[in-house]
């Protein structure tokens, strides 16, 4: 009787453990004992202190954004809000 390809499937338990996925600079995961970061923000520092559209600017333009960006980017982000008629 021949197996079906789950079964002849020999998994190692390894997964992607030490595998590079790809180079990016928006993100790590587990770097250095660390957990993940955003353009080296530890993601919890940003989920406790961040508004949604400053961690969106940060992910687009790599650094926070003071007040005045800040306020042109949601200027900009309402102005895209509008669904077509």
């Amino acid at each position: 009787m021949e197996k079906t390809m789950a079964e002849a499937k020999v998994l190692s338990g390894a997964g992607l453990r030490g595998q590079v996925a790809g180079q990016t600079a928006l993100s790590t995961v587990g770097m250095a004992g660390a957990g993940l970061t955003y353009r080296g923000y530890d993601v919890r520092d940003l989920a406790a202190e961040a508004r949604f559209e400053e961690v969106a600017y940060l992910l687009l333009y790599g650094e926070l954004p003071d007040k005045a960006e800040l306020s042109a980017y949601m200027d900009k982000l309402k102005g895209l809000r509008d669904l077509p008629q």
